[in-house]
């Protein structure tokens, strides 16, 4: 007994000790985040489609079954600035967009080159994670004007350990038959059929997946040009949707603009009959109600490419034992107008441009909960870096959402913010958890209102009957940034 005794006591003895050089030999850095418990720290894979409305959703099978089924969507979450670059920015660094100052998809108010020129590159999601020990890995789209098929970019952002950047196809080409990508700082041509990109990036990601070896965690993105416009499907899902008709809302083409603010005045009203020139069009310039049917088509068939890619990540995952120790969440850069209020695209300030599809599951994530709270696209860096063990820096305007993952009950946010400058179409809108949407116009001092319980397709704006306050409310979020946004927005 004595004899044993000593021999347990020596073996903790020698524990100690090298648990003591292990962490003298760790920088703070490693130490704060949580390096000794690598093993323990989950892995994270980030699906980010593009321009993706919420109701096509019901619509893929894999993303129904495998991750609202299996984990939590959140109904009422946002792109604060419906608009690609704008989101993506705000994406990577948790910041609304008079923060981090990128405010269009294009150069010189936006894109990859403003992106840049700020310096916002100095501090993103992916270096957070990279310090913290993750290995990270980005395949697919990145930022609007990220080099091009003509002008390519041998650029890799700082922070991606991977990286994979999709780079455009030729300017005169409608399907994608070719495109070429950034791999490791090396420019590739990549010769497809229409659609390939999707399958394209699901293979680097599922091939990603397969090299990861336990013991260090990864963060892994997703990005896909679907179902952006021009939305091109493989061959086993084109014309799948032939024959079927784009669900309408009330608000799809709306007869009487006359309580919405000057510049949306001016919307057309599509026809029912297209024009003898124009019946098989699906660009951008609808002329006719079929267009719109058309175009719903091509966007929901390359989708399904989407939810075939959703199906092998997943598939991929429990391959490699990860399924247990991996959130997975699948989200849209922004939201979708199929000429709701006479609205085509994104980039306005109403619920369909606005709203993003959002659904998590993971470790301790409820499975078939749907969450009433306002979230939003500034919510997901603070929420990566959480599950990380990650610091993330001062300058955060979001909230994390690991608290409201776990607790049903945890107190949230009451109001969030929707802003755009660009050009004439300039907004600031208050949204609130009471379904109140105030919408203020800088350039012209008009004012809408909304009262989504009784008016919940934006139908009948009332300037007139906005509660008071609300003005006030939405000059504070204006106004924040980092802490005083968590402020402003009616949190805890």
């Amino acid at each position: 007994m004595t004899g044993a005794s000593v021999g347990m006591g020596s073996t903790r003895v020698i524990a100690t000790c090298l648990l003591l050089l292990a962490c003298v030999c760790l920088s703070p850095t490693q130490l704060e985040s949580g390096s000794l418990q690598a093993q323990e720290r989950p892995n994270i894979l980030f699906i980010l489609t593009d321009d993706q409305d919420v109701g096509s959703v019901s619509e893929l099978p894999n993303v129904r079954s495998q991750l609202v089924e299996r984990g939590t969507t959140f109904d009422r979450a946002y792109a604060t600035t419906p608009l690609c670059c704008p989101s993506r920015t705000s994406i990577q660094r948790g910041q609304y967009a008079h923060n981090h100052k990128v405010w269009d998809n294009k150069a010189p108010d936006g894109g990859f080159e403003r992106f840049q020129r700020l310096d916002l590159e100095a501090s993103t999601v992916a270096r957070w994670l990279d310090e913290a020990g993750y290995h990270t890995g980005y395949i697919g789209k990145y930022l609007n004007e990220y080099g091009s098929y003509e002008e390519p970019t041998t650029h890799v952002p700082p922070g991606w350990d991977r990286w994979i950047g999709y780079e455009g196809g030729p300017r005169e080409q409608h399907a994608r038959e070719a495109f070429k990508v950034n791999d490791q700082g090396n420019v590739a041509r990549i010769d497809a059929v229409p659609g390939y990109d999707t399958d394209y990036f699901a293979r680097r990601a599922e091939a990603y997946i397969a090299n990861r070896k336990a013991g260090r965690p990864w963060f892994l993105v997703v990005a896909t040009n679907a179902p952006h416009t021009p939305a091109d499907a493989t061959a086993r899902n084109d014309d799948s949707y032939l024959g079927r008709q784009m669900p309408k809302t009330p608000a799809f083409n709306e007869a009487d603009l006359s309580d919405k603010a000057t510049i949306w005045r001016d919307n057309s009203k599509l026809p029912e009959k297209c024009p003898p020139d124009g019946a098989n069009r699906s660009d951008e310039k609808l002329r006719c109600v079929p267009e719109t049917n058309k175009l719903w088509h091509d966007r929901m068939e390359s989708l399904r490419d989407v939810d075939n890619m959703v199906g092998g990540l997943l598939a991929a995952l429990r391959q490699k034992g990860f399924a247990k120790n991996t959130y997975v969440v699948f989200a849209s850069d922004n939201g979708f107008a199929l000429y709701q209020n006479r609205v085509f695209s994104k980039g306005a300030p109403y619920e369909p441009s606005q709203r993003i599809p959002l659904i998590i599951k993971g470790p301790g994530v409820p499975d078939g909960r749907v969450d009433h709270r306002l979230v939003a696209n500034i919510d997901l860096a603070p929420t990566f870096a959480q599950w990380a063990g990650a610091r993330a820096p001062n300058f955060v305007d979001g909230r994390s959402l690991v608290p409201v993952l776990s607790n049903p009950e945890t107190p949230w946010r009451t109001r969030l913010l929707f802003e755009n400058r660009l050009g004439d179409h300039d907004f600031h809108v208050l949204r609130t958890e009471a379904d109140q949407v105030y919408i203020e116009y800088p350039l012209t001092g008009e004012t809408e209102y909304y009262d989504l319980t009784e008016d919940p397709y934006q139908l009948h704006g009332q300037a007139e009957r906005q509660p008071p306050g609300l003005n006030e409310q939405l000059r504070d979020l204006v106004r924040c940034a980092g802490a005083s946004c968590r402020v402003a927005d009616g949190g805890p």
